[in-house]
């Protein structure tokens, strides 16, 4: 039997790749608060024949591509690398003055002119 809460659940197409003949697409989705991920996921799965309909409707094509959904995983990795992200000596680095020498000498000034 299918949830009807997931039929309604908002998604966020978050990437689509698609192949060089432009037969084949990838949809990286996530599901609001990333919640029942794998169910939206089987969701999306039982409606790609309506999905390509929708698009086969909407945009000219000679093909019409097949539907992969996958969960973008994206998210999970920025989440492992923000912590490192805000460590006082990265920080220093990521906010630097590209033009700047950095070295407190105040000679930035005189070469942009």
């Amino acid at each position: 039997m299918r949830d009807p809460a997931i039929a309604k659940a908002p998604v966020t197409v978050t990437e689509v790749r698609i192949s060089p003949d432009l037969r084949q697409a990838t949809v990286f989705v996530m599901p609001l608060g990333g919640v029942e991920q794998e169910a939206v996921l089987a969701a999306l799965t039982r409606a790609r024949g309506f999905l390509r309909r929708q698009i086969g409707g909407s945009v000219k094509l000679k093909y019409v591509p097949d539907l992969t959904f996958r969960i973008d995983r994206s998210f999970e990795e920025a989440d492992r690398y923000h912590p490192a992200l805000r460590e006082p000596r990265v920080a220093r680095d990521l906010d630097a003055d590209p033009e700047s020498t950095g070295d407190g000498t105040g000679d930035e000034d005189e070469r942009r002119g």
